[in-house]
């Protein structure tokens, strides 16, 4: 928060470069994982949709997390679109 008030002052003298480059790296790894987690659950409920025998009670749910996971996921790609590159390049790795 401090480096933030420092930024927004022009205090850029006063910022401490490696703890703010740390604090972009985390953001970037957390927003990461963030996509990823929800491109396992669209896949998850996906394949349990097709390959799950009968008609479970979970449907709705399933398809309720597919739909708010995608729309989700098509929100952080149009703010970020280095993150679509990176969740397309995990995906195989994700769909294993």
């Amino acid at each position: 928060m401090r480096t933030a008030g420092k930024i927004r002052a022009g205090e850029f003298d006063q910022i401490d470069i490696e703890a703010l480059a740390e604090e972009v790296e985390d953001l970037g790894k957390r927003e990461a994982r963030e996509v990823n987690s929800r491109i396992k659950t669209v896949l998850l409920h996906l394949l349990k949709l097709e390959y799950q025998p009968g008609k479970p009670s979970d449907w709705s749910s399933w398809k309720s997390s597919i739909l708010r996971d995608r729309d989700e996921l098509e929100v952080a790609f149009e703010q970020s679109p280095s993150l679509k590159a990176e969740g397309q390049s995990d995906l195989p790795q994700t769909y294993q």
